[in-house]
């Protein structure tokens, strides 16, 4: 099987095919143009490195959010015009869910996160196992300006001897405080009660400790960075997202 994925939802886009086991070919490109410049020749790269031909690929995927608007509907509607002319089967992955699978094999939880602009930040929650990736939360934004506050009440209870149980728990107790829910299923019930929920919370407080967005254990990680090392970073988040907000 034939394989062509396209991401078109950020700033970069990127073109690959696979043969659902491995990686054939691949273009990426940041240069500041417009996917619609971009996208198709990527797509044109990739088949001829490759060397194939759109008859020879039996699928087409594309992220299809949250993301840029403009680059998403770019992205979609150049796979229908791809897949049209073959019937191609096609489909949609959430592009939060295509970045977890960068540590399926990593036995971890992965929180991922991506500028939202509009003051707000995408973010959702994936278990990643044995090749595998579980959802565990929704795709969901989180306004900017709770940043700060996030970060301020989570390093006036942070526990650095605490185990991976004991941190969860710290960050659920600060929820209901700040107007997050802490149960994911009792969010989805009732998502217009709650500002959001615990996976955002859990977003912002990994981005301020490591300023990634896909990170193994993040338990483990404050723990061998020490307490004194993540409670610095943690100030320095808050600073600055107070600066910019």
């Amino acid at each position: 099987m034939k394989i062509l994925a396209l991401d078109s939802s950020a700033k970069t886009a990127s073109a690959a095919i696979t043969d659902g086991e491995q990686l054939i070919s691949e273009a990426f490109v940041n240069a500041g143009l417009t996917h619609s410049e971009t996208l198709l020749p990527m797509v044109e790269s990739v088949l001829d490195l490759a060397r194939l031909t759109m008859a020879d690929i039996d699928g087409c995927v594309i992220t299809d959010g949250p993301g840029s608007f403009t680059g998403i509907r770019i992205g979609i509607a150049a796979v229908k015009g791809l897949a049209m002319p073959g019937n191609t089967k096609c489909c949609g992955v959430s592009t939060l869910k295509a970045m977890a699978y960068n540590l399926r094999y990593d036995n971890c939880i992965a929180c991922c996160a991506m500028d939202a602009r509009c003051s707000q930040v995408y973010s959702a929650i994936f278990r990643c196992f044995d090749g595998k990736v579980e959802r565990l939360t929704e795709d969901d934004a989180i306004p900017a300006s709770k940043l700060p506050e996030i970060l301020e009440k989570y390093a006036e209870s942070y526990d650095g001897s605490a185990d991976k149980d004991g941190w969860f728990a710290g960050i659920k107790a600060l929820c209901e405080p700040l107007g997050f829910c802490p149960n994911v299923k009792e969010y989805k019930q009732n998502p217009e009660k709650y500002k959001g929920h615990v996976g955002d919370v859990s977003t912002v407080i990994r981005i301020a400790v490591t300023s990634r967005t896909n990170t193994p254990d993040l338990c483990a990680i404050m723990k061998i960075l020490g307490k004194d090392e993540t409670e610095s970073r943690i100030a320095d988040a808050i600073n600055y997202y107070k600066e910019v907000k």
